[in-house]
């Protein structure tokens, strides 16, 4: 983006034979036709170089360098007014974007009196003709704005001076920037070589040396210095390019055969990664297929295990069964038979009772638990109760200086319920005789009054 400001348009209030007139740029470019005496020259020598800096001294007005005009005869004129105020601007915009910035000068000339100077800058984009107005209308005529008037128009924000030499730094300052005061002079003296009239039919080389000569400021030694200290390094500096240059080819072979080795190892370390990578997905597919397999063998394992405890118990009764079958006394036969039966059945109620103790035990455990953590807050919150009765026992203490205080802490310290119950008795009935005995005197000091 172009950061640059570009002359926009200029305008005139009531200055020489212009009443309120203005002419707009074309990307910073103007063209002025007309006859000789048209009043070209002076259009344009009011603004450069005088609304670069305020300078009206005659030479600078005129291109051709007389001093026969002055800038009261663009206000009074030939006829000889007693007072006139004008105002010339120029109004600045950025190149890629909307935004304004206008300088201007207001003079007021009066006769047989220097004139008036008041120069502004506003830097908030409002221009004037549309937001700001240089003059009022009193009926049908428009009388400028004088100094104080424009002034309140602008607003304290927008820079104002009555000092040509301040008015030119101020410029300076919000449109071109120069480091340095000399610098923004050097430019304005160039701008004045410039525009002398027929200097296209003298435009020689020779010419231009002697406008730059004019212009600018000469260069010392000490300028110099660094450009001469340049072109003797030149050479040094170009020599030591070349080395840098066949060192970069060099380094340029080396990369080109090294990014060749990196390409080759990079492809044998890609295919030892596919194969490897085939490799693990091939036993992690197994892996997967053996522990399915060891899953399966587990359920078949648990299930044979029960399997065979079912035969086992099928055994035992078989064999109670043949050994009855093969007993000659069948009623002995039927008994034992009875026997292993409810043997059998007395061992399922025990299994049963021994698991209900144990659970009756574990539902026990935990009563406990809460039991011992709630005896836990109660021995907390007792503790806290002890203390508070400690210091209580203390501040009345502090009152009553009672003998018994120290035996009263060893029991609470023990928590000696019974004790402490006695003692407190004694302590109340201590307390209840100290303020009885308080009353008492004083009773006898209101009967004293």
């Amino acid at each position: 983006m172009n950061e640059r400001w570009t002359m926009n348009r200029i305008g005139f209030v009531n200055f020489w034979l212009y009443d309120v007139d203005e002419f707009t740029f074309e990307d910073g470019k103007l063209l002025l036709r007309g006859q000789n005496g048209s009043g070209k020259s002076i259009t344009t020598q009011s603004f450069i170089p005088f609304i670069l800096d305020g300078d009206r001294t005659p030479s600078r007005l005129d291109p051709f360098g007389s001093g026969d005009r002055r800038m009261e005869y663009y206000f009074l004129g030939e006829e000889g007014k007693e007072e006139s105020t004008g105002y010339l601007y120029l109004e600045f915009k950025k190149q890629d974007r909307v935004e304004y910035r206008t300088i201007g000068i207001g003079q007021r000339a009066r006769k047989g009196k220097p004139m008036d100077f008041w120069g502004f800058v506003i830097l908030d984009g409002r221009r004037i003709g549309d937001s700001i107005w240089l003059y009022k209308e009193v009926g049908s005529s428009r009388i400028p704005l004088d100094k104080t008037e424009l002034k309140r128009a602008l607003g304290d924000e927008a820079p104002f001076t009555d000092v040509p030499g301040d008015y030119k730094r101020m410029v300076n300052k919000y449109l071109f920037g120069f480091g340095r005061a000399e610098q923004y002079e050097q430019f304005i003296r160039l701008l004045v070589k410039v525009r002398a009239p027929k200097l296209s039919k003298e435009f020689k080389p020779s010419k231009v040396t002697e406008i730059l000569n004019d212009s600018l400021q000469t260069l010392t030694d000490e300028d110099l210095r660094p450009m001469v200290d340049a072109m003797e390094k030149m050479d040094s500096i170009q020599g030591t390019l070349e080395q840098l240059r066949r060192a970069a080819g060099d380094i340029r072979a080396i990369r080109n055969e090294y990014g060749r080795y990196n390409r080759y190892m990079l492809g044998k370390k890609g295919q030892a990664y596919l194969t490897a990578r085939k490799a693990a997905i091939q036993a992690q597919a197994q892996r997967d297929k053996q522990e399915l397999d060891k899953a399966d063998y587990q359920r078949e394992q648990s299930q044979k295990r029960n399997e065979e405890k079912a035969f086992r118990e099928r055994d035992r009764l078989a064999a109670v069964e043949l050994e009855s079958l093969t007993d000659t006394n069948l009623e002995d036969m039927d008994a034992k038979l009875d026997k292993a039966r409810s043997d059998e059945k007395e061992e399922q109620r025990r299994k049963a009772r021994i698991e209900e103790r144990i659970r009756k035990s574990r539902e026990h455990i935990l009563d406990c638990d809460r039991k011992m953590r709630d005896l836990q807050g109660q021995e907390s919150l007792g503790q806290s109760e002890v203390e508070e009765e400690k210091e209580e026992l203390k501040r009345i203490q502090e009152t009553m200086r009672w003998a018994g205080h120290e035996k009263v802490l060893e029991i609470v310290e023990a928590c000696d319920v019974q004790r402490a119950g006695d003692v407190m008795g004694e302590l109340r009935t201590y307390q209840r005789a100290v303020a009885a005995g308080k009353g008492t005197i004083e009773k006898h000091g209101r009967d004293q009054r």
